[in-house]
């Protein structure tokens, strides 16, 4: 898997879809007033907190509009979250409409166009990108990946699949990252991960995630029940529990 800095048949996708008080006045402050550290918003990104860190980016840009390491970061994270990957665009457009710039920014460029399904100018940007020849190692091996992708993706798009999306509701669905669900022939059950907060959760993570644990639900009378934490069935030695279908 790629980090950006740069099916099985029965197999399930559904999506997730401050107050501060003055030592003095004892006033409600308006957030949009506090002054954003760079090296605070710095340390989030460093620690891959892209959400919290594409706050603080943001107000940081209101100041500074043209600071090309602010843009150039606010759109890896909004690559590397799930609000919406492409409104890094116009942020990536800004800087590589500039020389000199870090050639990556065309090849996160790419990615974005890829997310907006616009498949001719991600093959032009990608394209530019591999005669550069600079950027990352990663980047210039996955390019070429990247671009046999979007080749791909322009003839299947030609023949649409009638699909939808739902969510399954709150019995399986959070407000919080759940993925990688795995569902057996029969639909018995669906078994999937999840980063929410439980009881007894370990402490929120530097990268602003609980850790991630396994979640199970069984169809009771047609429909799934409440899913419940494998944690207590299933030892964890080392690192995180994930279970991939």
């Amino acid at each position: 898997m790629n980090t950006f800095l740069g099916m099985k048949k029965n197999l399930l996708f559904f999506y997730l879809v401050p107050l501060f008080l003055t030592g003095y006045s004892m006033f409600a402050q308006d957030q949009s007033s506090i002054k954003v550290e760079p090296f605070v918003a710095e340390q989030k990104f460093i620690k891959n907190n892209y959400e919290a860190a594409l706050d603080d980016y943001l107000s940081l840009l209101e100041g500074d509009p043209q600071n090309e390491k602010y843009n150039y970061n606010v759109a890896v994270c909004y690559l590397n979250t799930n609000i919406d990957k492409t409104k890094a665009i116009p942020y990536l457009e800004k800087i590589t409409a500039n020389s000199p710039y870090d050639p990556n920014a065309m090849y996160l460029l790419g990615r974005a166009y890829d997310y907006a399904y616009r498949f001719d100018d991600a093959l032009s940007t990608y394209n530019k990108f591999r005669r550069m020849g600079k950027g990352t190692a990663e980047n210039l091996i996955d390019v070429e990946r990247q671009i046999q992708f979007c080749i791909n993706a322009k003839e299947l798009i030609k023949f649409p699949v009638d699909v939808s999306f739902e969510n399954l509701g709150s019995s399986i669905n959070s407000a919080y990252a759940d993925y990688y669900p795995y569902v057996p022939s029969d639909e018995s059950f669906i078994i999937f991960n999840s980063r929410r907060p439980t009881e007894g959760a370990e402490k929120i993570k530097e990268d602003g995630n609980y850790p991630s644990g396994i979640y199970m639900s069984k169809v009771v009378d047609g429909k799934f029940s409440k899913s419940k934490s494998l944690g207590a069935l299933i030892p964890k030695v080392a690192g995180e529990q994930e279970v991939i279908g």
